[in-house]
């Protein structure tokens, strides 16, 4: 097979580059395939070609990717042209929306009164007025009807897809940045006309894993504008991780579309683009082939009683060292751990109980896969920071955390030169606040989020998040249940629960989140490659609250299908068996030369068996420990 297989799909995407004509395309671009390389060839043809135009007539060529770091690659193989909007996605809606803050206002307050509605039916329709629930409703309507009162007030809404750390009264979230870019496509033409005039040409990256109400917005927005509006989708839908994606997007693409797809897997030695075949033949039947000079490489299945203690991990990269004839595989730094979901690697990693929490709650649910929840970001990108620079006496980096957050600070031009009307007394006030939040940081490293936002609180140097404050003053008028066990049992709310959870989980899960450790999951590697790649499948760690969907050994045969994956299926809806596929699938496609699959279960000869029938695994490439 040439290495040259998919060079033919460059010339067909640079057909649909015209400004006079354009055509929307959808390119399939599997594990391993070069896509990256495919939107960088895009882009700079249309700098070559249009570029003058662009820069005369306003226009920009949008490109949403899914991380930061790949719009900085992007950007700098595009050498930073300023025809070129890349960013991510809530980082790209923000520009487009910002400055409509009549239209914002409109919308938040339709919302708030939709809410205030709901909850003051759940109130008046309780049959206890002293649960929990009833006293979270109440807070939760006057949170929302203090919000609705000071909308007119905001002269300007803000936000900031990269800081989490300020909660003005002007400040938008994430979730609301999607919902209002989506409402303004699908509700206002003349939002829809300014936009496609001003990017004539929109790329995204990633396209199965972006928001399904927004692809669903510019879909619709395509094919009422497609004779001056292209829109380029870039992705696979087998490697679609989060369920906020819209399922099964190639089919939604319409005739009129262009088709190009990549064949050929760049990244993989052959063994592994073999099993990865195979993973996928069940569910799309599409196959990649290897390059010329990758006609090799290595998998090995290692199936473990589920009892079996973890520590055999290590024993698995020695005999996958002898294996391979690789003494890397020895190194640990040298062998990269991934895990089918992140429930395992919360136990590992010690946050599970944060973890659960939120993982439980199906607003949180894809937040804490991706790190973005806001409020854990004001603790993990201010606070721990600002105690690592107090405990290293890095005055300056105190002073500059304190000036970019501190509501006492706000408006110092800089770290060193204090406004006028900051005095001597407010600065040495500020360090003997931070002195005691450094002191329980060393006295007590078992303590708690109630902890530290008490005495946040109480020294009032920093504007803490809404959600918190409303948590602390839920905790701190919480009166004991003492009457039915049912009602002494109630859920309490995710920041309730929150407030008892260690510091030190968040600090664990903050490392984890950014890569910062040797163990990850599907999430945390989307988009990169390693030599080396063990991954560790254990469904006995998602007992509990919490946990994703998906069970590695209904893929390997050895559970069967639930009733609810049955009905899920007659309904086509997603199914466990196809959602592990999928994860399975991007897992096992980040390896480059070698890759060890550890599966723990209860049915060892079995799972092997099932394996061999299957032709996933000749019995060589098979070892139960």
């Amino acid at each position: 097979m040439s290495n040259n297989l998919d060079d033919g799909v460059e010339k067909e995407i640079e057909l649909c580059l015209k400004l006079d004509a354009p055509r929307s395309f959808f390119l399939f671009a599997g594990a391993g395939s070069g896509k990256t390389r495919s939107l960088v060839n895009a882009l700079n043809y249309i700098k070559d070609n249009y570029k003058n135009i662009f820069l005369s007539e306003g226009k920009y060529v949008g490109v949403i990717t899914y991380t930061n770091a790949a719009c900085d690659e992007i950007t700098h193989r595009t050498n930073e042209d300023p025809i070129f909007h890349i960013a991510t996605i809530h980082g790209f809606c923000w520009t487009v929306i910002q400055g409509f803050n009549e239209d914002i206002r409109a919308f938040l307050k339709d919302n708030l009164t939709i809410k205030i509605q709901e909850l003051n039916e759940k109130i008046n329709n309780a049959r206890k007025k002293c649960t929990q629930t009833y006293k979270n409703n109440v807070h939760s309507r006057e949170k929302a009807e203090n919000r609705l009162a000071e909308l007119d007030a905001i002269y300007e809404f803000t936000y900031n897809p990269n800081s989490n750390t300020q909660f003005g009264k002007d400040s938008l979230n994430h979730a609301e940045v999607i919902s209002l870019i989506t409402h303004f496509f699908k509700n206002k033409p003349i939002f829809r006309s300014i936009f496609v005039q001003k990017y004539p040409f929109l790329f995204i990256d990633e396209s199965q894993d972006t928001h399904k109400e927004l692809i669903e917005a510019l879909l619709e927005v395509e094919n009422n504008y497609q004779s001056h509006f292209l829109l380029g989708l870039i992705g696979d839908d087998m490697q679609r991780i989060y369920q906020q994606g819209k399922q099964d997007l190639p089919s939604c693409i319409k005739n009129h579309w262009a088709t190009p797809q990549k064949n050929m897997n760049h990244r993989s030695q052959k063994r592994i683009i073999d099993l990865a075949n195979n993973i996928r033949c069940e569910s799309d039947k599409i196959e990649q082939y290897p390059r010329d000079d990758k006609q090799g490489g290595h998998v090995h299945l290692f199936i473990l009683k589920h009892t079996a203690n973890n520590s055999l991990e290590d024993e698995i990269a020695n005999k996958m060292a002898e294996i391979t004839k690789d003494s890397l595989w020895k190194r640990s730094d040298e062998v990269k751990k991934l895990y089918l979901e992140h429930r395992m690697a919360a136990i590992q990693q010690d946050f599970i109980e944060l973890y659960d929490i939120f993982c439980a709650d199906e607003q949180y649910k894809s937040s804490i896969l991706e790190g973005s929840i806001s409020e854990l970001s004001f603790f993990s990108k201010l606070i721990t920071p600002l105690i690592e620079a107090f405990s290293q006496n890095d005055n300056f980096k105190v002073m500059e955390l304190i000036r970019n957050s501190s509501v006492i600070l706000k408006g110092i031009e800089s770290p060193l030169t204090p406004a006028e009307n900051v005095t001597i007394q407010m600065l040495s006030n500020i360090k003997k606040s931070v002195q005691k939040i450094a002191d329980l940081f060393s006295s007590d490293s078992n303590f708690n989020f109630l902890d530290i936002l008490t005495l946040l609180d109480k020294e009032k140097i920093f504007s803490l998040p809404p959600k918190l404050v409303e948590a602390l003053q839920m905790h701190q008028n919480r009166v004991e249940i003492q009457t039915q066990q049912a009602e002494a049992q109630e859920k309490e709310t995710v920041w309730l629960q929150f407030l008892e959870v260690p510091y030190q989980q968040l600090v664990n899960y903050t490392k984890y989140i950014n890569g910062e450790t040797s163990y990850a999951t599907h999430h945390g590697v989307k988009g990169l490659e390693f030599d080396r790649v063990m991954v560790v499948m254990n469904d006995y760690t998602k007992r509990g609250r919490g946990g994703l969907s998906a069970s590695y050994e209904k893929l390997f045969g050895v559970v069967p299908e639930s009733d609810t994956d049955i009905k899920n299926q007659q309904e086509g809806k997603e199914t466990d068996l196809q959602r592990t596929r999928r994860l399975f699938y991007v897992t096992s496609t980040r390896a480059k030369e070698s890759l060890a699959l550890v599966a723990y279960t209860d049915s060892p000869q079995k799972l092997k068996d099932n394996m061999i029938h299957k032709q996933w695994f000749i019995e060589e490439e098979i070892t139960m420990l």
